[in-house]
């Protein structure tokens, strides 16, 4: 009986420590390293990836293809979350995006692999850009949308919207018949 209640509390015990062990593998990442910039990184890296991976799978002749009159169409949704990183990045951080990406033209782009290339391009230099940046400067004040924001914020910002229009794009993925990659 004594060695059963033993055995049992030290089953109990290294159940906790991995447990706890996840839980800090799971907000630090592989190198171990916590912080907003982290943080930050592993989400857009998820949010940023299902983008791709859906924009990807869509066949090119689905991307003039909306829901309704008068609503985005694929390569419209796809192309509008790049514009939005990079005036995210230009205007709140005072970032100069690459030459080959500007902001203002990529609305026109229409065709699969010219949409999914400037996704692409947006998405590397979003996280270049923060992986660069010291956390210094995550508090560091700027304007969004009028208002007195930190930079941290701002890339808040940026994952929130990112992150609603992934769930639009599965939405007019499903409503083609389009199982995302990552559900299949």
């Amino acid at each position: 009986m004594r060695r059963t209640a033993h055995v049992w509390a030290v089953g109990c015990f290294c159940l906790v420590v991995i447990t706890i062990g996840q839980a800090a593998w799971a907000q630090s990442g592989p190198s171990g390293n916590v912080g907003f910039r982290t943080e930050f990184l592993n989400h857009f890296k998820s949010s940023s990836g299902k983008m791709l991976s859906l924009a990807e799978a869509i066949p090119a002749d689905k991307y003039s293809w909306r829901p309704a009159s008068g609503v985005m169409s694929v390569a419209e949704v796809l192309t509008h979350v790049a514009e939005v990183d990079l005036e995210y990045l230009s205007s709140s951080l005072n970032l100069k995006p690459p030459a080959d990406l500007d902001p203002k033209s990529l609305a026109k782009l229409q065709e699969k692999d010219q949409v999914v290339a400037a996704l692409r391009k947006t998405f590397d230099f979003v996280r270049t850009t923060v992986e660069k940046m010291p956390d210094s400067e995550m508090e560091k004040t700027t304007t969004l949308y009028g208002r007195s924001s930190s930079y941290r914020n701002v890339l808040l910002q940026l994952l929130h919207h990112s992150a609603e229009h992934v769930g639009q794009s599965i939405a007019y993925a499903r409503m083609n018949s389009i199982v995302p990659p990552w559900s299949r």
